[in-house]
């Protein structure tokens, strides 16, 4: 469940990051002067899709469960 948590932590980070794209686009005047600031959208979903790998492997073929060792005792 770790992966996910932090799968969903790049999905919020993605979201406000292109909302922010978004905005500068708007304030900048529209799609035709801020094309150059929507471009940066694709290496951004690239990386979102990324991310999403580990998550559903380790959710797929889970692996072994760490073993539990003795807790060690000193020796006087």
């Amino acid at each position: 469940m770790r992966e996910w948590r932090s799968w969903l932590r790049f999905l919020l980070a993605y979201t406000v990051s292109c909302a922010l794209l978004i905005g500068m686009t708007w304030f900048v005047g529209g799609v035709e002067r801020g094309a150059l600031l929507l471009a940066w959208l694709n290496p951004l979903t690239k990386i979102l899709i990324y991310s999403l790998v580990w998550p559903v492997i380790v959710t797929i073929r889970p692996g072994r469960e760490p073993e539990e060792t003795a807790p060690r005792t000193t020796a006087e």
